[in-house]
């Protein structure tokens, strides 16, 4: 994904506020900060789990969960 993807999560979640977005699919440590900053309210993730290095990084400070499934 790039960051011309995110940018277009941002287009699509200004007109409708009252919608959490979660951005899925090829999100990693690179690019889910950039998802947050355009304003979902989540990223998913999958191996950017696989270290406690990568989960600081994707949650930049936030607030990061995870689920064993």
């Amino acid at each position: 994904m790039s960051e011309s993807t995110s940018e277009m999560a941002g287009v699509m979640i200004d007109p409708v506020t009252q919608v959490n977005f979660v951005a899925t699919g090829g999100i990693g440590t690179s690019n889910a900060p950039a998802f947050l900053e355009a304003g979902c309210k989540a990223v998913a993730v999958g191996s950017a789990f696989s270290s406690a290095e990568s989960i600081s990084a994707v949650g930049d400070g936030r607030k990061v969960s995870h689920c064993d499934g």
